[in-house]
């Protein structure tokens, strides 16, 4: 048949079942297949015409496709059972969090004037605006969608003005999002993001490793990879990167195996800039460095001391500070990174890029 299609040139090899123990509908054949490709049955999709084919494909753990005719077996076809697989594996993988101990850390003090959502703003209306976390998108508060970008079963803290506790009631909204979360209301201003987390000194300072993120911004990653590659013992932190340029951001520099060299706030001294998520192996770190930095007022940027200056402290300390790379960072802090997400996703026709869809998917091993 393959010799008569004309294609048996593109096989870089053929089994039978003369090679294996039993015949189908035993799986022996396509288990057999996957020893020699070197893949899991997982990265593995068996185009099959009969009902008895069918059935050992399923019982081998492979993904199967269908076919009625050898005219059914078309690139598009397969490129189309290849996308509905990734999708299901992605579901599947957006199902398991993160379990190990881990505190998730939340500064949300930074006000930034927002309407409560982007489509509906009323410019001559004397209402306070809601801060930036508290900003629709697709109906949702961007918090939520950070609490589900990060995909972990952890423990909350969340660290809120004062203002914001009492005006918006936030404690009901964050036991939904946390039913065990920790709420730290601020009621004084503080002089940067990394004082602001040492408002939770009593909940952090000890050896639990805990995760600092942002409180509007989306990123395109998967969470569990980058915790368990931060979950080793040669590790003392950790830093997502993106590729960019902008003087927003704060920057590291890294060796050939992505330990970081320097770090510099508000300054591309390379084009990897941090995403707003700061893993720390043990809080009681954190802490001490970021003690040790606010002492210090010459080390302030724009008269702030930032959580990524804390890491400073502890390179100069011969601390090993690890950098991942995310494939896309989106900020929401501004109105406009907020319309700019919308309009970039609208154009591409596709949907706001929520926890559901920011995981990559398994690329199927034979799929090049």
């Amino acid at each position: 048949m393959l010799i008569k299609k004309g294609v048996i040139d593109l096989f870089d090899y053929i089994v039978s079942c003369e090679e294996v123990h039993a015949p189908k509908p035993d799986p022996a054949v396509y288990l057999y297949c996957c020893l020699r490709a070197r893949v899991s049955p997982k990265e593995t999709i068996i185009i099959e015409d009969s009902q008895v084919g069918r059935k050992a494909a399923f019982f081998s753990g492979c993904h199967v496709l269908a076919v009625e005719t050898p005219e059914n077996v078309t690139l598009k076809n397969i490129l189309n059972a290849i996308q509905s697989i990734n999708k299901k594996q992605t579901e599947e993988i957006i199902k398991v969090k993160w379990r190990n101990p881990l505190t998730v850390v939340i500064p949300m003090n930074k006000r930034s004037g927002h309407s409560s959502s982007i489509n509906h703003q009323d410019p001559s209306s004397s209402e306070r605006p809601y801060p930036a976390y508290l900003t629709t998108i697709d109906g949702i508060p961007i918090i939520q969608h950070v609490v589900e970008n990060l995909n972990v079963d952890a423990q909350f803290i969340f660290i809120v003005p004062k203002e914001d506790y009492e005006q918006y009631q936030l404690q009901h909204m964050f036991a939904v999002l946390s039913p065990k979360c920790s709420i730290v209301v601020a009621d004084h201003d503080t002089e940067g993001q990394a004082a602001s987390i040492l408002l939770a000194k009593d909940l952090i300072n000890n050896s639990t490793p805990i995760l600092i993120a942002g409180s509007a911004q989306l990123l395109d990653w998967d969470s569990n990879s980058f915790l368990f590659s931060m979950d080793d013992s040669q590790v003392d932190g950790g830093i997502v990167t993106f590729t960019n340029t902008h003087p927003r951001y704060s920057y590291v520099i890294t060796d050939e195996k992505n330990k970081v060299i320097d770090i510099a706030e508000r300054k591309p001294i390379s084009n990897q800039a941090t995403a707003g998520i700061f893993y720390w192996a043990r809080g009681s770190d954190y802490v001490k460095f970021a003690e040790q930095l606010m002492k210090d007022e010459s080390k302030k940027v724009n008269d702030a001391f930032y959580v990524s200056m804390v890491y400073k402290e502890a390179l100069e300390a011969g601390f090993n500070i690890r950098a991942t790379p995310c494939a896309r960072y989106w900020p929401l802090g501004q109105r406009e990174d907020v319309e700019a997400l919308i309009l970039e996703h609208s154009l591409e026709k596709r949907s706001y890029p929520m926890a559901s869809n920011l995981i990559n998917p398994i690329p199927l091993a034979r799929y090049k």
